[in-house]
């Protein structure tokens, strides 16, 4: 039961004004975050969180997090809201991601103060050429590992 008038500071920062393009267009300049945390959950319920960091779209470990809109089907486009992080498919975050795809991503920018937190189905793949799509040099695990030429 939220109320405006016990929680002013929620009515203060809502934007009505702005139109759902630029909030995509917002929330995309936000996520060039160096880091993002991916909550899951595991077998018991319990929830873990984890830095990750998040591929860019200019820029392949093994595996490709996908957390996406399980309704969309079409190509990825700029004004959709994909999230995309290379990971080691050894860690625990997969076995949770098997158990439940449910997951939650936020994003904070310490410069602005903006914030984002985003819900949805994560789906991991193993597609070499969305991996080259998304690799970059800043990830731990060189390319050889992954398969990559």
């Amino acid at each position: 039961m939220s109320n405006p008038e016990l929680d002013p500071v929620t009515s203060k920062t809502t934007n009505t004004e702005i139109t759902p393009l630029q909030k995509i267009e917002d929330f995309h300049k936000l996520i060039n975050a160096d880091a993002a945390m991916l909550v899951t959950r595991c077998e018991t319920g319990a929830l873990h969180s984890r830095a990750m960091t998040p591929c860019r779209r200019t820029s392949s470990s093994s595996s490709v997090l996908v957390i996406h809109d399980p309704h969309n089907t079409t190509a990825i486009e700029p004004t959709q809201i994909n999230l995309f992080f290379i990971a080691n498919n050894a860690s625990h975050k997969f076995d949770e991601i098997k158990h439940d795809s449910n997951v939650n991503v936020s994003f904070y920018d310490q410069k602005t103060t903006g914030w984002a937190s985003v819900s949805g189905i994560a789906k991991v793949t193993q597609d070499k050429e969305l991996i080259k799509k998304f690799w970059s040099p800043m990830f731990v695990y060189p390319a050889i590992v992954c398969g990559l030429d």
